[in-house]
């Protein structure tokens, strides 16, 4: 008798390091929405520069962290999947390679 292997779900990936299917860790999807938000407010901060360079005590350093944040942003939007076992990074399990139904 044909043992029968269960498709793994979603959450589930081939690992190459690992040499099996493994569970894993997806980022926070909101990253993506943060750095839109992020993008918007640089362009209301462009819009609003002479305002900005006129108060020099607050705007201006509020200006140069919303900028300096836009690395950590992007960096996090951009976060593959990872394995919960070894944090490889890894692709999205594709079609092909799931377990025939019977």
């Amino acid at each position: 008798m044909r043992e029968i292997r269960p498709v793994p779900s979603p959450a589930h990936a081939d690992c190459p390091r690992c040499a099996r299917t493994v569970p894993v860790d997806r980022p926070w999807r909101g990253w993506v929405v943060v750095r839109g938000l992020w993008a918007f407010a640089v362009l209301v901060m462009m819009a609003t520069a002479p305002a900005i360079a006129a108060d020099a005590l607050f705007l201006t350093p509020l200006a140069i962290l919303l900028l300096g944040a836009g690395g950590f942003i992007i960096d996090r939007s951009r976060e593959p999947a990872r394995c919960r076992r070894c944090r490889y990074p890894l692709e999205r399990r594709s079609e092909t390679r799931r377990a025939p139904a019977r």
